[in-house]
């Protein structure tokens, strides 16, 4: 059973992830502008820590966890009714939205002579992301996903007969083994993460409770800095990765500590809006600050004033998108967001 604070902790982390995945779009480098030579190196090694390894390794970990938690919350007895039960609701929150998104860039791609392919492949990997990423490129979390869903009664058996065992031989697998590095498979790293959130809510277990963030929630934030800082300058795969797992636990402290500041603001409306942003932004994430900096010319600070510019402007205005389809387009925008209003 879910608690309401641990509610309030993950409707806060539900709106600061997806700002923080367009902050990992929104960034650029010298090669990426088309401006090679002009010298945004300091931004560069800014990007490097801050998005690469800060960002892009504990944001989707975040959200694996919460679906996880939330997918199975409630579930005493997951059995084929409940399992079916599951799978309808996902196809209206994950599956319908994900083929809009991707159907829209598609499109976008056709009409911007990105792809001009019309096969039945470059059809099936505009969607499935054959080559690693489908046609609305963030959205492989929300692939990978849905793939976990589907096989989520494994999940559930395997962990009411082997409890946390499950979870940790997948972290001690993802941390120690060569192999995995090399393949560097996103849907391993989603069912690492996905493992652990199924399991606090199978013990029915308080998520913050479990967790022992209210206890802790310091000593977390302050772990996991060292071990960014330590995993940055060794460049040690199997650190980085454990700071990845003491990530979730910095993001979880985070959400704590900020739900009474920001919580009135992460109103349902406001987290679904900030759905809408993380499945539509891509493009203008990118766009908008390479736009400024061709237009006003590359230096160190104009490089990070571009960069707050683009993940702002790109949030404001999906935001405004967004409430415009909700006042004239209800029904759609719902549907757009995963029947979330």
């Amino acid at each position: 059973m879910i608690s309401q604070e641990s509610s309030n902790v993950i409707s806060v982390l539900k709106c600061l992830l997806c700002i923080g995945v367009v902050c990992i779009h929104s960034t650029f480098n010298e090669d990426s502008l088309g401006v090679a030579g002009n010298d945004i190196s300091l931004f560069v090694n800014f990007s490097n820590i801050f998005v690469y390894e800060f960002l892009d390794k504990t944001c989707v970990p975040v959200f694996f966890v919460i679906s996880g938690y939330l997918f199975f919350n409630n579930v005493s007895l997951f059995d084929k009714e409940a399992y079916s039960r599951k799978i309808k609701s996902r196809i209206k929150s994950l599956l319908i939205p994900y083929i809009i998104a991707n159907c829209f860039f598609s499109l976008y791609g056709i009409i911007t002579k990105r792809s001009l392919a019309f096969s039945i492949s470059g059809f099936l990997d505009s969607f499935i992301g054959f080559s690693g990423y489908p046609a609305d490129p963030p959205l492989w979390y929300i692939r990978d996903l849905m793939v976990l869903v589907l096989f989520s009664f494994v999940i559930y058996w395997l962990i009411r007969k082997l409890s946390f065992i499950i979870p940790l031989l997948l972290f001690i697998c993802w941390v120690t083994f060569p192999l995995l590095y090399v393949l560097d498979i996103s849907l391993f790293r989603g069912l690492v993460f996905f493992s652990l959130g199924a399991f606090i809510s199978l013990k029915q277990k308080d998520l913050l409770s479990l967790l022992r963030i209210r206890q802790y929630g310091i000593t977390y934030i302050l772990l996991y800095v060292i071990l960014l800082l330590l995993s940055v300058y060794f460049g040690y795969d199997p650190l980085s990765r454990l700071s990845s797992i003491v990530g979730v636990l910095f993001w979880f402290s985070i959400g704590y500590f900020l739900r009474e500041k920001i919580n009135a603001f992460c109103s349902n409306y406001v987290v679904t809006g900030s759905i809408f942003i993380y499945f539509y932004h891509y493009y203008l994430a990118i766009l908008i600050p390479r736009f400024l900096m061709l237009i006003f010319g590359a230096s160190p600070v104009k490089a990070f004033i571009f960069y707050i510019i683009g993940v702002i402007a790109s949030c404001c205005i999906l935001y405004l998108v967004y409430y415009l389809l909700n006042r004239f387009f209800k029904k759609f925008s719902s549907i757009l967001v995963g029947y979330r209003i």
